[in-house]
């Protein structure tokens, strides 16, 4: 399946959006409370728009071979969360989610069962979700759709530069690029501004 920008902006914003639908609904059963899972101040939880745009980008080929798709998400969940969750723990200097309790986990960031969670999404995502939401972005002029994506990307960045003044976050951007172009020896990436 071919997306376009405007597919993949959606698939972005609309993981996310579940994803932190997901985890806030799953720690309100634990908790007994509402629990703001992300750490953003709005409610997207953009590892799950990285993950499904990277469904949608890497495993649309194997939309016909279910065993490699089921392996193929959670090989790309692994990898995504696994760097997320090194980055904010160095950022944050804390474990956002800690799984050393379970059992087949690995160094506390994943488990096996997330792992066959995230395959099996995998292949709802490719063989259901992104269609439907490819329809129902079509039902949509595409007039009104520009206008609700510029709202949706300027209240995005406008939050963002309300924080942009705050030094904390300054500081932690540039931890955040330290921790990039020295742990993670990502080349050329010298002058990164996040």
């Amino acid at each position: 399946m071919n997306y376009t920008w405007s597919d993949l902006f959606w698939i972005f914003y609309i993981y996310s959006f579940l994803g932190w639908c997901a985890g806030v609904v799953a720690n309100a059963l634990r908790r007994k409370r509402f629990v703001n899972t992300g750490f953003l101040n709005i409610p997207l939880c953009p590892v799950y728009g990285v993950i499904g745009l990277a469904y949608s980008i890497f495993l649309p080929e194997l939309k016909h071979h279910l065993f490699f798709l089921i392996l193929g998400g959670s090989v790309i969940a692994f990898v995504i969360i696994l760097v997320t969750s090194m980055i904010l723990e160095h950022v944050f200097n804390r474990k956002w989610w800690d799984y050393s309790k379970s059992r087949f986990q690995f160094q506390g960031y994943l488990n096996l069962i997330h792992m066959v969670i995230f395959g099996l999404a995998a292949a709802a995502c490719i063989w259901f979700v992104n269609p439907f939401l490819l329809n129902l972005m079509n039902l949509i002029p595409q007039k009104i759709e520009d206008i609700i994506a510029a709202g949706v990307s300027y209240s995005t960045v406008l939050k963002d530069e309300i924080f942009k003044s705050d030094t904390k976050l300054t500081e932690k951007k540039k931890i955040i690029t330290e921790f990039i172009e020295e742990k993670l020896c990502i080349q050329g990436i010298k002058g990164l501004t996040l």
